[in-house]
């Protein structure tokens, strides 16, 4: 009888010592990173370390659920801040030309202003008009200045969403191996 007690201690020891370190072993590949292993719920006892097991498993699978979900994001994050990228240097690029065209807008008002003064002092009320045109055309050209080194900015800072992108993607990728 006592040899049969320690059969069986000795039985159940051996049962649940190997379910723990079945769970140990899921453990440390969880936090290696490797969530694709699980264990046979077949092979541990239907007490706590089954339970233990059973939890460790939709752990793992949860976890390589919100990894996926997270990849996901971070692909899309990355196909937007492309796409912003590629907006935000259209729309400089016309500022630029728009900068260019105001530019030669207000240098032929000035020269028209010149003219103007040249030909005849009587006509000094179309002279005053030419005055406000060439007025309007410098605000005209400060603002849109102003709207390109905005551009460039928000062109910098797409461009710094663009590398933070890559490098979630990077670790994201370190953290799936």
């Amino acid at each position: 009888s006592v040899l049969f007690a320690l059969f069986i201690g000795v039985s159940l020891s051996r049962s649940v010592v190997g379910a723990f370190m079945k769970c140990l072993d899921l453990s440390n590949k969880i936090s290696g990173g490797d969530l694709t292993g699980t264990i046979d719920l077949k092979t541990v006892p239907k007490d706590e370390t089954g339970s233990l097991a059973k939890e460790l498993n939709t752990m793992s699978s949860n976890l390589k659920d919100m990894l996926s979900s997270i990849r996901s994001g971070v692909e899309q994050l990355k196909r937007s801040s492309t796409e912003l990228s590629s907006t935000s240097g259209q729309i400089e690029s016309n500022s630029e030309q728009t900068t260019e065209k105001s530019t030669a807008v207000a240098a032929a008002s000035e020269e028209m202003n010149a003219n103007m003064n040249s030909v005849s002092s009587s006509t000094e009320l179309i002279t005053s008009n030419i005055q406000v045109v060439a007025s309007a055309a410098e605000e005209m050209i400060a603002t849109i200045q102003e709207i390109a080194n905005n551009t460039n900015k928000g062109n910098e800072i797409t461009q710094n969403a663009v590398s933070n992108a890559n490098d979630v993607s990077a670790k994201v990728k370190v953290l799936d191996k």
